[in-house]
């Protein structure tokens, strides 16, 4: 009940956009194995609204690798295409794709990237 009321805080704060105040719940989520790849992408969403795209980069890849679902996939390839590492995150995104293949706005992002890394 608790490690649920940490991540419903978290995500409050971030839809409310008060990114200071969502990391507080997502680093004492980071403590709870199981919900590691969860508290890891609400850490990448923090980075990157705040435009550390290199910590988001970080974090996201992290989750991605601990179990992280699409939202940390997609924050990665986001956080790479800001660094314009246009190349990786045509990657990512092709990769993202593979999950979920009817997905206009992922379709739109993997073009971009591909035409950036040209």
């Amino acid at each position: 009940a608790q490690t649920r009321k940490l991540y419903t805080d978290g995500q409050r704060l971030l839809q409310a956009q008060k990114w200071t105040e969502a990391k507080a719940p997502f680093t004492k989520l980071l403590e709870v194995k199981r919900e590691r790849p969860r508290a890891m992408a609400g850490l990448a969403r923090i980075a990157f609204e705040t435009g550390q795209y290199g910590e988001a980069a970080r974090w996201a890849r992290q989750s991605v690798t601990t179990g992280g679902g699409p939202e940390a996939r997609l924050l990665l390839g986001d956080a790479l295409f800001k660094q314009e590492k246009f190349a990786d995150a045509a990657q990512v995104y092709a990769d993202a794709l593979k999950a979920s293949p009817n997905d206009a706005a992922l379709k739109r992002k993997l073009e971009l990237a591909q035409r950036k890394s040209r």
